[in-house]
């Protein structure tokens, strides 16, 4: 069910649109490799936006992948990061 709706929720957005509660799906590479803080599907917090934003400096219309789990009614924002380990 979640597999067959997952096209509903995916944004290509700039960082400087993110917004606290998308779900980091990929696009950042440090030294091609995905810095730790964004493994597992990461629900994005203001306090993890602020922290890459210090730690890697990422340029603001850098494009990524991310989960809008507003999409989502039926699933907990918790829930979706699990489900997406899944597959």
């Amino acid at each position: 069910m979640f597999e067959r709706n997952l096209s509903r929720g995916l944004r290509k957005i700039r960082w400087q649109a993110l917004r606290p509660g998308m779900i980091y799906l990929g696009g950042i590479y440090i030294n091609d490799a995905v810095p730790p803080e964004l493994a597992n599907f990461p629900i994005l917090s203001e306090d993890l936006l602020d922290l890459l934003n210090k730690k890697y400096q990422l340029r603001p219309e850098r494009e990524i992948f991310v989960l809008d789990p507003d999409a989502f009614p039926e699933f907990s924002q918790y829930e979706i990061p699990r489900l997406l380990t899944r597959y």
